[in-house]
């Protein structure tokens, strides 16, 4: 399952090596979109849709996924990452299967936040974890995200940060960069983005758990 896919990004990456995705999103407008995409690449037979809130899976059975996969930060997004966690990765994904998502990532954002001087959004963030920009989204270290992995009965067993080494460039220096370097820093993301001292500087957190029986 690619959970709140959108228009349909990673279903159709899966979908072109043979997967069979069930596409869900809150937004029948998204998976408008997505269905025109699939079609596009005559997918229709490996890709199924349905509008599903990723906090409640209740149209699907329990034990229905080999995986469940949220990218793109919904589970941030959402306000209640537990209820999502509980739902789309503990209840309806098979046991001893594999559960992937991905969410935005906190430290960074602390830094952030001291650039522009911000501190009285500081002190709130602090307590909350949460931002609100053009909307609101939660945040997390790698600890918490473990933390929440196992409340919901899952075993976290890898956690990286993306990226972890490119975030630290400054921004107007970043995109010229890294578009002449991609193949070298790339090679040194994939090296060093699972280094536990270095993962909570990610941009974004991606965490891999298995459902413990």
């Amino acid at each position: 399952m690619d959970a709140s896919g959108g228009t349909g990004y990673w279903a159709i990456r899966l979908a072109k090596y043979g997967y069979r995705i069930v596409l869900t999103d809150i937004l029948e407008n998204m998976l408008k979109v997505a269905r025109e995409k699939i079609k596009a690449q005559n997918l229709q037979e490996r890709i199924e849709m349905k509008i599903a809130d990723i906090k409640d899976m209740s149209c699907f059975s329990s034990d229905h996924f080999d995986m469940p996969l949220a990218e793109g930060d919904q589970v941030s997004y959402c306000l209640n990452a537990e209820k999502a966690i509980s739902e789309l990765a503990a209840r309806v994904v098979k046991p001893n299967a594999y559960v992937i998502v991905s969410v935005d990532s906190k430290y960074p954002r602390i830094s952030g936040l001291i650039e522009k001087n911000s501190f009285r959004e500081l002190s709130r963030f602090l307590r909350t974890s949460i931002l609100k920009r053009d909307f609101k989204f939660q945040t997390f270290t790698p600890e918490e995200l473990r933390m929440l992995f196992e409340a919901c009965g899952l075993k976290a067993i890898r956690i990286i940060g993306k990226p972890i080494l490119t975030q630290l460039i400054p921004r107007e220096n970043r995109d010229e960069i890294i578009g002449h370097n991609f193949k070298k820093l790339l090679e040194l993301e994939l090296e060093f983005c699972d280094t536990p001292s270095l993962v909570g500087m990610g941009g974004h957190l991606e965490i891999v758990g298995v459902k413990k029986i």
